[in-house]
Order: C-alpha cells, then structure tokens, then sequence
C-alpha cells in the first residue's frame, strides 16, 4: 500500500502544479493590451512619402503641410477653410469620411491654401492602415500613398 501512495506522489505533484499555471501569452498581446489607443489628436506636420524618404522627426517641418486634429475631426488650418474630415481608428484601421452632408453648402473663409493641399487631401482620403512609427510620428498607407504625421509641440509657429 505504502509502494502506491510513493508512486502516485508525483503525478499528484504534477498535476496540482498544471492546474496554477496560466497560457504564456505573447508579447504582441501584452503590448497592445497596455499600449493607449491611437489617436491623431494634436497639431502635426503632414508629410507625403510617395517619392521621398523623409527621416521620421523634427528635422522634415517645414517640408509637408501642417494638419490639426482632435479626438474625432482632422482639418488644414484654417478650420473655416473647410478641409476638414472626420476619422475613426479601430485598432491599425483608420476610416476618414466628409463632414458635410451631400448637396450642403459650406461657407469658407476666403483663404489660400498651400499649393499642394488637395494633393494630401487626396491622399489622406486613401489612407486605410495607420500605425505608430519613431520619434512619436504617425504613419498612414493606403491607396499607393504613404503618409507621416510628425508632432509639431515645442516648435514655433
């Protein structure tokens, strides 16, 4: 009697052990778990990557066109402009889409946009897959277009 209780301790051992272990669960899942989620809230420098590789931080201002956001609506400055769309992002999946409804009449302010707005407009439209990149950039692809938010806190206007 005593032989089976001594060659039974082991599995007895062994399975109280399996019984407090938890799944291994992968690092992705860790970090998305406690990354916060993305938002394109704050004033940004948009640059177009199509067919120029830009160094991802604050050396490239000046070269692409200043965007502002909140935690719903990305525009062009000035916001009376009316270059203004609405975004949502779902884990690495942005949907931008017009404000205004069909057949609505928007009154602007009478302004000049930077030559190449409707350009990134366009290719901002196009954008389905945004990600966090270096230097607390923002990377938005889709459409055959590349797109960089780079932060514009701290620098001068």
């Amino acid at each position: 009697m005593r032989r089976t209780i001594v060659a039974a301790l082991p599995l007895a051992i062994a399975a109280c052990a399996m019984q407090g272990e938890a799944p291994l669960e992968s690092v992705e899942a860790i970090e998305e778990r406690a990354a916060p989620p993305l938002t394109l809230e704050g004033s940004w420098e948009l640059l177009l990557l199509d067919d120029a590789e830009v160094a991802p931080d604050h050396t490239a201002l000046g070269k692409g066109l200043r965007l502002e956001a909140d935690e719903r609506k990305l525009w062009f400055p000035p916001l009376c402009a009316g270059k203004t769309r609405d975004y949502a992002i779902d884990g690495g999946v942005i949907a931008l889409s017009d404000p205004r409804r069909e057949g609505e009449v928007t009154v602007a302010c009478a302004i000049g946009m930077p030559p190449r707005t409707e350009q990134f407009l366009a290719a901002l439209e196009q954008a389905n897959t945004v990600e966090s990149a270096p230097a607390g950039t923002i990377r938005l692809h889709g459409g055959g277009h590349v797109l960089l938010l780079v932060p514009r806190e701290g620098v001068g206007e």
